[in-house]
């Protein structure tokens, strides 16, 4: 049972023999002298305390990481609130983008998918504007029937990464171009691959 022990408690056994009984359901206390001699049990006596005052154990730091993480939400949702339905009322920057996008449908949705990009750190704001500025430019000489809405732009596949940096254009032979962050970091990986 005391191998079980140590085992729940990474290799530590107590020393007192009280707290050995009962944790291990024993009907006599342990000859803790006999362990100790043996190098399974510290002495108490010859140990000096391996906490010191200013130490922070995991879980402290857990518990400020995660009382972090729950100031800086609330802050989030107040900036950027949950969309309610009817009525709501958009923040700014994302009105922003709105003007911008010529496809004028799904709103609610771009939004939804705009804020937890920014809710996640996958972008910031000034990427998006930047990215659906980009996008808008274009596609300001297509039909906005054959545009994305802002939900698909703005999705899981991430078309929006590409027109972070640039925008796809035709090149003078007819050829698209991609000129985005993803392009920007083939490039890079491609021009590492030539030095190696």
């Amino acid at each position: 049972m005391l191998w079980l022990l140590a085992a729940d408690n990474d290799g530590w056994i107590p020393h007192e023999p009280d707290i050995l009984k009962q944790l291990c359901f024993m009907t006599e206390k342990p000859d803790v002298e006999f362990f100790i001699k043996q190098g399974f049990i510290d002495d108490p006596d010859s140990l000096t305390s391996t906490r010191r005052q200013g130490d922070v154990t995991e879980a402290e730091t857990e518990a400020e990481t995660e009382a972090e993480k729950n100031r800086s939400s609330s802050k989030f949702d107040e900036k950027y609130p949950l969309y309610t339905g009817r009525g709501f009322e958009y923040p700014e920057e994302f009105e922003q983008v709105w003007e911008l996008w010529p496809n004028r449908s799904g709103k609610a949705q771009g939004y939804k998918r705009w804020r937890n990009l920014l809710r996640e750190n996958e972008a910031t704001v000034e990427e998006l504007y930047k990215a659906c500025q980009n996008y808008a430019e274009e596609q300001k000489d297509n039909d906005p029937r054959y545009t994305k809405h802002l939900a698909t732009f703005l999705g899981p596949d991430q078309h929006f990464v590409d027109y972070i940096a640039g925008k796809v254009f035709e090149e003078p032979d007819g050829n698209s171009k991609k000129q985005g962050m993803k392009a920007l970091l083939e490039q890079k990986k491609e021009a590492g691959n030539d030095s190696k």
